[in-house]
């Protein structure tokens, strides 16, 4: 079975990219089309664990606990698992949208300073490439701010943010991504979003 077409969305915390996953979703369903969202593990009860076994074993936290590489590998394993089925969706699905994709693997181990990037891009290599990378703009100090509203309690680093922003923009496939500021209403983001997925897929759906 032909893959249908994949449109994969990115970007920081709180950038907003499950309301907008969902706002297009209905969209393209209310002009006929059957959409199918991949979706994107949570990884915040296995980092909220990884954090007691940390404290009970004297470390600050899982990242001094398994160091940047273990650490990447670890939370690279779980996204992959995931995204391993990202080529296949329910019969008769005209449009696959990802929510979230390997770029966000491989920006974080930069950030983390991995030093087996290597090994992290290996894993997702022969994945479906996705016909459009919608990636969604936020300035860290939004990021946070937004992250903090909706649960005080999440772990969130301005500092951490700030690299991986740095190191989305540094991959060489992000010249080719859509970018969309997300900082602008609901409404806005959604008519641009909509916008460049017709320019890239019009002829497709």
């Amino acid at each position: 079975m032909k893959t249908p077409p994949i449109v994969a969305f990115i970007g920081l915390d709180g950038a907003g990219k499950s309301t907008q996953i969902e706002m297009l979703k209905s969209a393209y369903e209310a002009r006929g089309l059957s959409v199918f969202v991949h979706p994107n593990p949570s990884l915040q009860q296995l980092s909220a664990r990884l954090d007691q076994v940390a404290a009970e074993n004297g470390y600050a936290d899982r990242f001094a606990m398994l160091g940047p590489d273990t650490h990447k590998v670890m939370t690279a394993a779980v996204k992959w698992m995931a995204m391993s089925s990202l080529g296949s969706a329910p019969e008769g699905t005209d449009l696959i949208i990802a929510d979230r994709y390997a770029y966000c693997q491989i920006a974080a181990a930069d950030a983390l300073g991995a030093s087996n990037r290597w090994l992290i891009e290996g894993m997702f290599r022969g994945l479906p490439e996705p016909n459009l990378t919608v990636m969604m703009d936020l300035d860290p100090t939004l990021s946070v701010a937004r992250v903090k509203a909706r649960d005080p309690e999440e772990w969130i680093d301005h500092a951490f943010l700030t690299r991986m922003r740095a190191a989305y923009a540094a991959l060489p496939q992000a010249s080719q991504w859509a970018w969309i500021d997300a900082d602008a209403t609901t409404g806005d983001v959604h008519d641009r979003i909509v916008a460049v997925v017709e320019a890239k897929l019009g002829e497709l759906l």
